[in-house]
């Protein structure tokens, strides 16, 4: 019965967000609308168009009536506009940009919103629920449907999910993160291209002035699966706060700063995986740096797509729930000159 019913579930899909090609998210849940405001790269020059090896294509400033959204911590861009969004209170938006790439006026689009599955404890108690990153993995699951695994931070665990988002699989905290800062721990995670898992603390230290970060040999929540320690530097100030892969392999990095008098700024990073090693500490170079005039936040997510043979970088931020504070979403398109190098 429950095999009828799972394949029966995945009949009737939320047609707006392909998790992957041939299959979507099904979520019978709370809907509510998305409002985009168009917003320029430099709010004192809108012709300025490129910030360091990232030129914009377009950004909007995201609100909704629905009182949950916002706190986004991680997310997931497919196709043409199709964004899952993750907060750090355990929740996702799931939401379609139409015609994202001359999206210019204030539209109202429909948007998901649903909890993640099986999360311990009432809706309200963060302690069990500070959802910070994301992975999918499409290559994964039964019958190669893809599952997603999400990085918690207060209780510093990991926790594996279907395709559809219909059940947790399994969650466990990795014995090697389990001394990370309960509001410092597990902030970012990425899958490699050859099947290794990276995991980042915000504020756990690593080797020789660096932030600590682990490297699984394949699903950190296998049994047999090795981890190893290394430091990842950011710049003076940055902490990392999401990754993902570029389509050459090397792993593009969001790193935030606030200071009182500067405010919020974000660095671009790429990195070579190739140059991690155990005990070693890992960086990368400068593609870009978001700080006013350019619009910028505090910048926690990042997600990589191609469009017609180009590598397009997907940035948010969260707005920690304040009215002081913007969830953003730009669209930026890197320099063949920086994929190449």
């Amino acid at each position: 019965m429950s095999r009828f019913l799972a394949c029966l579930a995945l009949l009737f899909f939320f047609a707006p967000f392909p998790v992957f090609q041939q299959q979507q998210l099904y979520w019978n849940n709370a809907r509510a609308d998305i409002r985009l405001t168009a917003i320029a790269l430099n709010e004192e020059d809108p012709a300025d168009v490129q910030v360091g090896d990232l030129v914009f294509l377009g950004g909007w400033h995201l609100t909704s009536k629905n009182r949950h959204f916002g706190g986004i911590s991680s997310m997931l861009v497919r196709g043409k506009g199709r964004v899952l969004m993750l907060s750090d209170a355990g929740r996702m938006f799931a939401f379609t940009l139409p015609h994202h790439e001359n999206l210019e006026e204030m539209r109202d689009i429909p948007m998901q919103v649903r909890l993640l599955p099986d999360l311990a404890g009432p809706e309200w108690d963060k302690s069990r629920r500070d959802s910070e990153s994301l992975v999918f993995d499409p290559s994964t699951g039964s019958q190669g449907t893809g599952r997603h695994w999400v990085g918690f931070e207060n209780d510093n665990s990991i926790a594996r999910y279907d395709a559809a988002f219909t059940r947790m699989e399994a969650r466990a905290s990795p014995g090697a993160m389990r001394h990370w800062p309960r509001n410092g721990g597990a902030e970012a995670m990425l899958r490699l291209s050859d099947g290794r898992f990276v995991l980042f603390a915000e504020a756990a230290f690593g080797p020789d002035n660096s932030h600590e970060a682990l490297l699984f040999s394949k699903d950190p929540l296998s049994n047999d699966t090795e981890t190893r320690r290394f430091g990842y530097r950011s710049p003076t100030g940055y902490r990392v706060t999401d990754a993902a892969i570029l389509p050459d392999g090397r792993v593009i990095l969001v790193t935030r700063r606030y200071t009182f008098f500067e405010g919020s700024s974000a660095i671009v990073m790429i990195a070579n995986p190739e140059d991690i090693a155990p005990g070693k500490v890992w960086t990368g170079r400068e593609v870009a740096k978001l700080q006013p005039p350019y619009s910028t936040d505090n910048m926690e997510a990042i997600a990589v797509t191609q469009e017609a043979g180009h590598t397009i970088i997907w940035l948010a931020s969260d707005d920690n729930f304040s009215s002081r504070q913007r969830t953003l979403l730009m669209k930026f398109r890197l320099e063949t000159g920086a994929v190449s190098r």
